[in-house]
């Protein structure tokens, strides 16, 4: 079983800023690598984190949905997500 990669993103943003770290979209992508990385090689999950696929970009790994999710912060630490309202249909709800 796979998680929705905006609710993976949620629980991050949460946790950050609980913990007072703050995010940035470039972090959030390269926490997002991580996480699917450890998923990856943990024999005993034998699953992927979430199914959507990592590119390659110029300033390191990014989940293209989870990017444009979150792009209006640019540089800025992204705040705490209340409640879930994607502003951005995903290509297999539609």
């Amino acid at each position: 079983m796979s998680y929705d990669v905006l609710e993976v993103c949620r629980h991050v943003i949460n946790y950050s800023n609980e913990q007072d770290y703050g995010i940035s979209n470039l972090k959030l992508q390269k926490v997002l690598y991580l996480i699917q990385a450890y998923f990856l090689i943990d024999k005993t999950k034998n699953a992927s984190c979430f199914d959507d696929k990592i590119e390659a970009w110029d300033f390191g790994p990014v989940i293209p949905c989870a990017y444009n999710e979150y792009k209006q912060y640019a540089n800025g630490d992204i705040p705490t997500i209340e409640s879930v309202s994607y502003t951005h249909l995903r290509a297999h709800e539609t």
